[in-house]
Parts: structure tokens; C-alpha cells; sequence
């Protein structure tokens, strides 16, 4: 894998893990001791955070795909 695929891969992983570690952490915390704005931002990341992992799947089999088919040639 060249330098760049696996920084673009690195860095997917890195986010999708960060993500879920967060609302791991959230989901365990007493979010009800936190300003209510604080709470809505909790609970909008905790209901949308799906589409950041979906996204970060899709970078990761997107820059494995490039780098196969540009290995194949």
C-alpha cells in the first residue's frame, strides 16, 4: 500500500475509532449532569454518528479499492 492509501486508511480508522470510543463514553456517563445545550449536542451525535462510521467504511474500502486496482495494472 503507498504512503498516501495508508495515511487516507490511517486516517479513517482514526476517526471511526475516535467516534465510537466518544459515544461509547457517552453512552456510559451521566449526560443528565450537563447543560441542557450540552446534552443536545450528546444526544445529536449519538442519533447522526452512524453516518460519520458509514463514511469513514467508505473512504477505507475506497482507498483499498484504488490501491488493488492500481496494483492490478
Amino acid at each position: 500500500m503507498s504512503r498516501s492509501a495508508l495515511a487516507i486508511f490511517a486516517l479513517a480508522a482514526l476517526v471511526s475509532l475516535g467516534l465510537w470510543l466518544s459515544m461509547r463514553g457517552a453512552s456510559l456517563a451521566e449526560v443528565e449532569l450537563l447543560p441542557a445545550r450540552c446534552r443536545r449536542r450528546v444526544r445529536w451525535w449519538q442519533r447522526n454518528a452512524r453516518y460519520v462510521q458509514l463514511s469513514c467504511v467508505l473512504v477505507a474500502v475506497a482507498t483499498v479499492c484504488v490501491q488493488v486496482s492500481g496494483a492490478a495494472e
